[in-house]
């Protein structure tokens, strides 16, 4: 089974290159601007690996991943953001992250980087193991001595000088594989032993303002109004065409706050936004197939649909089909 994936960026050419990746490799389940659209679509979304970038329009990367982190523990969150000061680096960790990855990394270390942490392991560079050991010098290094055991502390200094994983084994003639165990527990250490400071440190009002999005139950009444606007926009207005739509646009368009439409989508539509939006799309692409014949291109019709690229439409041409377009004309021509 493939691995469903969520994607948090705010930067929009960023996220389409980060889409078209995973979709090619994992199950993009989700996709958003903004950590506010991510909280309110979090509980009804089947997330298993999150990439998380940290500067974001209002609510933090850091804040959405340690209010994410407390409601679903199961959930694995990469940091994906560009080169960070040590103690943003050691904040996401206490947050809750399992994974940091600079948005410089190229397809090959990301496609890795997901597989490792489903399977139990937190890769971690060089580099942010030195920023970690800093930012833990600067906090209070006897505190943290304590948490970690003698070994734990071993390893992560060796990998913050710069040895491999497989060089730091050899060292301390131990497997690679436990050298991995030792970096999945410190990172799980250091979580458990900082949550307190890590919520302080959030402001009361983004606190609130996430959990909100996180616990907001809706009225059966305000439900099913709700879903009776956003058929009537997808089937009329069909947002699903924009090139950049997000839940926060449709909501803006519906008239309902963003909590409001995700919790309708996910009952009344029993899927999740972004596959809504797909559903949408694979649907006008099937007329657009049929109408068109012989006249048409793949790529053409993909963009006609308000797919990004031709691998996008592809793969949910795929999810929702079970067959790609070319074997579905073939089958209904």
């Amino acid at each position: 089974m493939r691995i469903n994936v969520t994607i948090v960026e705010d930067h929009d050419d960023i996220r389409s290159r980060l889409e078209e990746l995973i979709q090619s490799n994992f199950n993009l389940v989700g996709s958003y601007s903004n950590a506010e659209d991510f909280l309110s679509e979090l509980p009804f979304v089947k997330n298993q690996v999150v990439f998380m970038d940290i500067h974001l329009p209002g609510i933090s990367g850091i804040e959405a991943i340690l209010l994410a982190h407390r409601k679903y523990p199961q959930i694995q969150f990469i940091v994906y953001t560009i080169f960070e000061t040590d103690e943003i680096v050691f904040d996401t960790i206490k947050a809750g992250a399992t994974g940091y990855l600079l948005k410089s990394s190229p397809g090959e270390k990301i496609i890795e980087s997901v597989n490792q942490i489903v399977h139990g392991e937190s890769p971690m560079s060089g580099i942010i193991a030195m920023k970690v050991v800093k930012a833990m010098q600067n906090n209070n290094q006897q505190l943290h001595n304590q948490i970690l055991s003698a070994r734990e502390n071993e390893i992560l200094n060796k990998l913050s000088k710069g040895f491999r994983y497989k060089e730091i084994a050899n060292q301390l003639f131990i497997s690679v594989e436990t050298v991995r165990t030792h970096i999945r527990n410190i990172y799980e250490k250091l979580q458990v032993n900082s949550k307190t400071e890590a919520l302080n440190k959030i402001k009361d009002d983004s606190k609130k303002m996430g959990e909100r999005y996180l616990n907001s139950a809706v009225k059966e009444e305000d439900e099913e109004s709700c879903f009776q606007k956003i058929k009537q926009l997808m089937e009329t207005e069909k947002p699903f065409l924009f090139e950049k739509i997000t839940i926060s646009k449709l909501a803006e368009l519906a008239g309902w706050p963003v909590y409001v439409v995700s919790q309708t989508i996910n009952r009344k539509f029993n899927m999740g936004f972004f596959d809504l939006i797909n559903h949408y799309r694979i649907s006008l692409a099937i007329e657009l197939l049929k109408t068109s014949r012989k006249n048409f291109t793949i790529e053409g019709v993909a963009f006609q649909s308000g797919f990004s690229s031709k691998t996008a439409f592809y793969n949910a041409f795929k999810k929702q089909t079970g067959m790609s377009p070319l074997e579905y004309l073939n089958i209904n021509s």
